[in-house]
């Protein structure tokens, strides 16, 4: 809660403003009329409220995203109302705290005022970082073995340009596990861990005022296992946005490229398996919680015929960080006993986030946070023939 008196320089800069989420343009998509704004004398304040209509107090120097809101506080609030714990109208550097009875709201996040190098930099803001722990088992483990282990990883959004708002996306993540290896001899020892390698780079549109959203990707792993094998498919979602509300949609993943795997995964016998992406088809509602958190569920059928269950679920703790789980599960149309255990694929994960320079509660309002995840063994599973 520290500003400087030129931040309060002028009433008159105090505009009201309304969300995102209700026919406001976003008023950050050009930062440099937002901070020209910032440096504008008292005396040319029309020509500031001009270039930048309906944004919240230029004076305070910063580029702020919106914290999600109840529809029972979606009336244009102006900031001379908010109030502090030393009850002054000073705007917090993170999180606006509402009136009585109703939730936060405003801006949190600052842009300008930080050194511009290392943790200090605009470049940061939108990064994320993750890791955590996860469990999986799928046809390629020929019903014999199940996977835990540790991963880590980064993502980064941004925009495309061009008045659509779109913006491109791309996350790499790496994800150990088998620590005490297996009863197969493998290409990279007896009995090694396992270790797999994830890309995923994408276009995506958020649709923060609501209406459709959607976003296509390309997801690649490296799987180390018995032997090596690269695939490649690409992921789809798009959905019905209402503000403030929730979604319902689609999201589809399809395999384009499969690859061999030779390996000893049965003891004595070199054998080549062929392994392709399985296809996914699901429907999901999506629904968004007061304190900036959101949760998923999803149902549908694979390319095979068989069913697909599973959802996701993001928590905001504290100001940067967020907890994240995820699960998926395939039901397969095989019988019961062997040929069921050697079709059923399913993954859980549950991992931290760490957004250095963005509050953890308004990730979702932000219009080039990534909307797709970085690939895992949740969406991106694996058949073996």
């Amino acid at each position: 809660m520290r500003h400087s008196d030129e931040a309060r320089s002028t009433g008159s800069q105090r505009g009201r403003w309304r969300s995102v989420t209700r026919s406001q343009a976003d008023p950050w998509s050009d930062s440099t009329l937002v901070r020209a704004a910032a440096d504008e004398p008292v005396g040319a304040t029309a020509k500031a409220d001009a270039a930048v209509p309906e944004a919240p107090d230029a004076g305070y120097r910063t580029q702020l995203d919106p914290v999600p809101m109840d529809p029972v506080s979606m009336d244009p609030v102006s900031m001379d109302d908010v109030p502090m714990d030393d009850g002054s109208a000073v705007v917090d550097d993170f999180m606006y705290p509402g009136p009585p009875g109703y939730p936060p709201y405003g801006y949190p996040g600052r842009f300008g005022g930080y050194n511009p190098y290392l943790l200090g930099g605009w470049w940061l803001r939108n990064f994320s970082f993750f890791g955590g722990v996860q469990g999986f088992k799928g046809p390629v483990d020929n019903a014999e073995n199940g996977n835990f282990g540790f991963h880590e990883g980064i993502a980064y959004g941004g925009p495309v340009g061009g008045p659509w708002g779109v913006g491109f996306q791309a996350g790499f993540q790496v994800v150990h596990s088998d620590f005490y290896g297996t009863n197969d001899a493998t290409d990279f020892g007896p009995g090694d861990n396992r270790n797999q390698f994830f890309f995923t780079a994408g276009l995506f549109r958020r649709a923060l005022e609501g209406g459709v959203q959607w976003g296509v990707a390309v997801d690649t792993m490296r799987d180390q296992y018995y032997g090596q094998a690269d695939l490649c498919q690409i992921r789809t979602e798009i959905s019905f946005v209402r503000p403030c509300r929730g979604e319902i949609g689609y999201w589809g993943a399809y395999g384009p490229k499969g690859d061999e795997m030779t390996g000893l995964p049965d003891p004595g016998q070199l054998q080549t398996w062929q392994l392709d992406p399985i296809n996914q088809h699901l429907f999901f509602i999506r629904r968004y919680f007061s304190g900036g958190g959101e949760g998923r569920l999803w149902a549908g059928f694979s390319g095979g015929g068989d069913g697909l269950i599973g959802g996701d679920l993001r928590l905001p703790l504290g100001t940067h960080w967020a907890l994240e789980n995820q699960f998926n599960f395939l039901l397969p149309r095989e019988r019961r006993g062997l040929p069921g255990m050697q079709k059923e694929a399913w993954a859980v994960r549950m991992q931290l986030v760490w957004y250095p320079r963005r509050s953890s509660r308004s990730i979702r309002n932000n219009r080039f946070h990534p909307l797709l995840n970085v690939a895992d063994n949740a969406v991106f599973m694996v058949d073996r023939q």
